[in-house]
């Protein structure tokens, strides 16, 4: 295992902090990292103009600052990736900033391996007028596979009038921890998929003030505060806090908690 670095655009180099791999070369950053490995992203605008996964065996890519490298798009409905049916170590997506994509987690079919899995970590999501589908991340149709969505920001605007923020797999596991949601007016919350073991847990969910929680698994909440989120949310759940405001420094920027905040010491 390795660590390598990474740079936007197209050339040679050779992968170290000085003379980091350029995007074009990804490939070889992969292989360079091995299983164990990561790959880190410098600052910087990554384009995209199509699909596209990053989903070598057990390896973490990471922005080299937390938010400073961008994925971006013009096109429209495109999905970003993470993992792979083959994986039998973790991969991993860490710290970007991404803008318009449709996130998707995949990790192997058939297997009750939490170890092999496929994660997002510390993502900011912007997802405004440009992805159509209705959901920003999601897990595929596989019958048991994990997944794990943790300390991301999602602001799901999508020009649906319906959003569903996670679509879970059929009969598998998408955990969420201390993910912060911030959702347009007159969207629903909720998961189509049918996965009995969905988790939200330490998750701040907030709309403009008329989105609704309608998740069908809420009895799994726990430690979550719920903000303006209509007359209808059904939260349920543990622990749980609803229709009060977080508090946060700057919304959508700064997450940090006002010393006033709520949440402040209210989980168990």
């Amino acid at each position: 295992m390795a660590t390598v670095y990474i740079k936007p655009g197209t050339g040679t180099g050779t992968g170290t902090a000085s003379d980091p791999y350029f995007y074009s070369q990804l490939s070889s950053a992969e292989t360079a990292a091995e299983s164990g490995g990561t790959i880190l992203f410098l600052d910087g605008d990554y384009n995209f103009s199509t699909n596209f996964t990053w989903g070598a065996d057990g390896v973490t890519y990471k922005s080299l600052n937390r938010l400073g490298a961008k994925i971006l798009t013009t096109a429209n409905n495109l999905i970003f990736g993470i993992g792979s049916s083959l994986i039998t170590a973790p991969t991993i997506a860490d710290g970007f900033y991404v803008e318009n994509f449709l996130l998707k987690l995949t990790s192997p079919e058939q297997t009750v391996d939490t170890n092999k899995v496929a994660k997002f970590n510390n993502l900011k999501l912007v997802q405004n007028l440009r992805h159509t589908g209705a959901n920003c991340i999601y897990a595929g149709s596989d019958a048991a596979s994990f997944h794990e969505v943790n300390g991301c920001e999602l602001n799901c605007k999508p020009a649906s009038s319906g959003c569903r923020p996670f679509q879970g797999c059929s009969g598998g596991t998408m955990t969420r921890s201390s993910v912060y949601i911030d959702f347009d007016a007159n969207v629903t919350f909720n998961d189509r998929g049918t996965a009995k073991f969905d988790t939200f847990t330490n998750c701040i969910i907030a709309s403009n003030g008329n989105g609704t929680f309608t998740e069908n698994y809420s009895s799994n909440s726990t430690n979550c505060l719920f903000y303006q989120m209509g007359t209808t949310n059904n939260s349920g759940g543990t622990n749980n806090i609803s229709q009060q405001d977080p508090l946060f420094v700057d919304a959508g920027n700064d997450l940090r908690l006002r010393p006033a905040s709520p949440a402040i010491g209210a989980a168990s």
